[in-house]
């Protein structure tokens, strides 16, 4: 794994990056906050380098469903790559949170229940 960098462009040894070079710092308090059970719904409305979105997925399981959304192609295309474990379904969308209800409708839950803002942009469709 990478190191991730400082604003200086300097490696931080301490603070391993995720494949797109970033690691979510409030990770913890947001799932904290969201508490994902298995087999629930969620959608990462800025998927960006993933990492929100690996923590959900492991707390989904068994029976949980994943929507990826991301305005940048590259960051859906980055995270298609990655492996995803056969007791999750995983849908990602090349599209902006501004088409977030459109968006979680392809999971065929209510819609979403709650917000984080700004980044990342998560909600839960329980």
């Amino acid at each position: 794994m990478r190191s991730a960098r400082d604003r200086g462009g300097h490696l931080r040894g301490d603070r391993p990056s995720g494949p797109a070079g970033h690691r979510p710092v409030l990770l913890q308090d947001v799932i904290t906050s969201l508490q994902p059970a298995p087999g629930q719904a969620f959608v990462d409305a800025t998927l960006g380098g993933g990492g929100y979105a690996r923590a959900l997925i492991e707390r989904l399981r068994p029976g949980g469903v994943l929507l990826g959304i991301d305005r940048d192609a590259t960051a859906i295309e980055r995270f298609a790559q990655e492996p995803v474990p056969p007791d999750i379904t995983l849908m990602l969308e090349h599209t902006n949170f501004a088409q977030l209800d459109r968006a979680a409708e392809r999971i065929g839950r209510p819609r979403k229940r709650g917000r984080l803002r700004p980044r990342p942009l998560l909600a839960a469709a329980r």
